[in-house]
C-alpha cells in the first residue's frame, strides 16, 4: 500500500506529458492535409547541446509551412527537464517524452539532439543526430524540405 501511495505522489510532483503514437498520427495526417512540413526535434536534459539546439531552431530558415514538434527524451529526468524548460521560458509542450513507436523505431534514442524532417506529412527522412548550427540547418531544410 505504501508503495502504491510513494507512486501516486511521484507522478503528481512530476507530471509527464507524452507524445503518443496516436499523437504522431495525428500530426503526419494533419500536415499531409494541409500541405504542412514537420520537422521532430528531440532533446535531453542532460545534453547540453540538445539545449543549445533548441536556441538554434528559432533562427533555422526552414520554410514557411514548416511545424516544429519539440520532444523529449522518454529516458530522462522529467524533474530535470521541467526545470530548464522552466528556467529558459520554453513553451510546457518543450516537456513531452517521446513515446511514438514509430519515432523510436526510427531511432530518436541514438543520440541527443535528434532530427526528423517529414515534408507535407509524407515519408520521415533519415534520422539526423547531433547539434545543427543555422547553416547545417539550412542545408538540411533544402534537402529534405524543399
Amino acid at each position: 500500500m505504501k508503495r502504491h501511495c510513494l507512486a501516486i505522489l511521484l507522478l503528481i510532483s512530476a507530471p509527464v506529458f507524452a507524445f503518443s503514437e496516436n499523437d504522431f498520427a495525428r500530426a503526419m495526417q494533419t500536415a499531409k492535409a494541409k500541405n504542412r512540413n514537420i520537422v521532430f526535434y528531440t532533446w535531453s536534459p542532460h545534453m547540453v547541446l540538445s539545449q543549445r539546439g533548441l536556441e538554434e531552431l528559432k533562427f533555422a530558415p526552414f520554410p514557411s509551412n514548416t511545424d516544429l514538434i519539440v520532444l523529449l527524451d522518454p529516458d530522462c529526468d522529467p524533474k530535470l527537464a521541467k526545470q530548464i524548460i522552466e528556467r529558459n521560458g520554453w513553451p510546457e509542450t518543450y516537456g513531452r517524452q517521446v513515446k511514438s513507436e514509430t519515432l523510436l523505431k526510427k531511432g530518436v534514442r541514438i543520440h541527443y539532439p535528434t532530427y526528423i524532417f517529414s515534408r507535407s506529412g509524407g515519408q520521415l527522412a533519415p534520422i539526423v543526430p547531433g547539434y545543427k548550427t543555422t547553416a547545417q540547418l539550412e542545408r538540411l531544410a533544402k534537402r529534405y524540405l524543399e
